[in-house]
């Protein structure tokens, strides 16, 4: 289905994405914690909820 969909929007919009970025990556680098996560359709949308990181 991914897959589908990169074709889709690569023909229609001329977007150029071949995968998604880094995102729980930069998150961690930041320190941020994950207060909730849930997916759905077997994995393939990902819904979390992060809580910044307190500065002092």
């Amino acid at each position: 289905m991914l897959k589908i969909m990169y074709l889709f929007f690569r023909l229609s919009c001329g977007i150029e994405a071949t995968g998604l970025p880094p995102t729980e990556a930069c998150f961690e680098d930041r320190e941020y914690k994950i207060l909730k996560q849930e997916t759905f359709l077997n994995g393939f949308v990902v819904s979390s909820v992060y809580e910044k990181p307190v500065v002092h």
